[in-house]
């Protein structure tokens, strides 16, 4: 049985270079991951969202926006400027994600 490494040196040793280009040309849209934002994409300040959850940054859950964060995010000088990209997370719900330098769980004002 070939080790990956062998298959590989095999694969350069029986096909023509711009064969091997034509392989890797077709593999490069795979290489793009996630979400592409588009210039059109939604987006909004801090004073026009309901804040209801932080994500945690590691992905792992939410925390519920105290009052006291939320009037530090429409107040601070650096957070109330900030432009949100604004996704939508549920439809019955009417939530989207808010994602800027942290990331939210918002409605719409």
């Amino acid at each position: 049985m070939a080790t990956i490494l062998e298959n590989l040196k095999l694969y350069f040793l029986i096909n023509s270079e711009e064969q091997i280009k034509n392989d890797w040309a077709e593999s490069e849209k795979y290489d793009k991951v996630g979400f592409k934002i588009d210039k059109n994409i939604m987006t909004k300040k801090a004073k026009e969202l309901i804040f209801i959850s932080s994500i945690n940054r590691d992905g792992c859950g939410t925390q519920t926006v105290s009052e006291e964060a939320y009037n530090e995010l429409i107040q601070n000088k650096f957070s109330a400027k900030e432009d949100y990209k604004i996704l939508r997370l549920s439809m019955s719900q009417n939530t989207y994600l808010a994602v800027g330098f942290n990331s939210y769980v918002v409605k719409l004002r």
